[in-house]
């Protein structure tokens, strides 16, 4: 995280607006043609090149993307004409293409876009702080339970520390995002930041012109950076099950780097100091949010395929939960060898996304092994015919 500081800071003096010019413009959007082709190009997200470079990958693309923002901005304040048009049309094609390849670089870029809307508006109107801070938390809740749906929530993942591994579902609401935020043992490390980062702030207030903030934005976003990956990736290696989502890790980064600025921001405020970021063109940052409520926009263009999705995650839900009370009922009555009905639905998305990781019909599968184990009987697979009588309004 510190090297993509560091890749932010060049960048941005690299693109200083009184040397930049069209050859550094576009090699930026070579770059971020390459990057569009490197992920359109791999078939399998799993083959071993991409597998070890996607982390690299989401963030060089963000990076990209916030290029393509500068140097659109500052060649298009150079240039008049149809050139003008060119270059915009040029730029919203390239946001869109790279959104869309994948939710990661979607998050992030949104991320990116919201802290410096963030930084922009403060800069203007400091007392706009507090609701410019809630609504860039409610963004990325927003993100959160509107991307990639049924992909990286998992059911009951709020009540049942093993549930993530049987079944997947959505968010059902943007609170229900929040709540499964707090279920990611969020508030702890927040907790942990705060204590670590709250002496440093009060030392930082104190200086009356020479904020730290003030003086040496990289650097104080470095060691915000660093204290937020002390305490939350390590918590998650050491306390975690398994390995988050990497759309939710994206923004729980992002919510604590949020969150260590609105401790700074209120302690200088406290102090009655000035709260200085790195400040950026004000067209160029409202353009961004502008491209970004576009792209969202055309993502809403697959909406019948995501409420099919939605739809089929409820059902795929209750299925599972009659399933799950049809296993009691076996147990109960002394069967430990179980077999149930499976999972039919016909939306080749919905397949992918709800019923791969469904029992399957040989009951020494590995994964049939861990369904057993984890209901604790001795075997379980889907049978070829209903269990239940078939007059039975219960469907398992």
């Amino acid at each position: 995280m510190m090297i993509i500081v560091w890749a932010f800071y060049i960048l941005f003096k690299w693109l200083n607006p009184n040397n930049v010019n069209e050859k550094k413009s576009n090699m930026v959007w070579l770059s971020a043609g390459f990057l569009l082709i490197y992920l359109y190009a791999m078939p399998d997200i799993f083959q071993g090149f991409f597998w070890y470079t996607g982390a690299a990958v989401y963030q060089i693309g963000n990076i990209l993307l916030v290029a393509v923002f500068v140097t659109s901005y500052q060649v298009l304040t150079s240039e008049a004409g149809k050139r003008k048009a060119i270059l915009i049309i040029l730029n919203i094609l390239f946001v869109i293409a790279a959104a869309a390849t994948n939710e990661v670089v979607l998050v992030q870029m949104g991320g990116t876009i919201g802290v410096c809307f963030l930084a922009s508006i403060y800069q203007r109107n400091r007392a706009w702080r507090w609701w410019l801070m809630l609504g860039l938390i409610a963004l990325f809740a927003a993100l959160l339970s509107l991307i990639a749906p049924g992909n990286f929530v998992r059911m009951d993942a709020l009540h049942d520390v093993h549930a993530h591994s049987v079944v997947y579902s959505i968010p059902r609401s943007v609170f229900s995002a929040l709540e499964l935020l707090t279920s990611y043992k969020v508030w702890t490390s927040l907790f942990l930041i705060t204590i670590i980062w709250m002496p440093w702030a009060n030392k930082i207030a104190a200086k009356e012109q020479s904020s730290f903030l003030r003086v040496h934005p990289v650097i104080s976003l470095i060691v915000i950076f660093a204290i937020v990956c002390l305490c939350y990736f390590p918590f998650w290696w050491i306390f975690a099950s398994y390995t988050p989502p990497r759309t939710v890790n994206s923004i729980v980064f992002f919510l604590m780097v949020s969150w260590v600025v609105t401790m700074q921001a209120t302690v200088n405020w406290m102090y009655q100091q000035k709260f200085a970021l790195p400040q950026l063109p004000a067209p160029l940052v409202q353009g961004a949010v502008y491209v970004f409520a576009v792209v969202l926009l055309l993502r809403m263009t697959t909406l019948p395929a995501v409420l099919e999705l939605v739809l089929n995650a409820r059902k795929y839900d209750a299925h599972m939960t009659q399933r799950y009370a049809y296993i009691d009922e076996q147990k109960k009555a002394g069967n430990l060898n179980v077999r149930v009905d499976s999972v039919t639905i016909e939306n080749r998305y919905s397949i992918l996304m709800l019923a791969g990781t469904d029992i399957t019909t040989h009951s020494a599968d590995e994964k049939n092994r861990y369904y057993a184990d984890y209901f604790q009987l001795d075997s379980i697979q889907i049978a070829h015919e209903p269990v239940l009588p078939a007059d039975s309004t219960r469907a398992r």
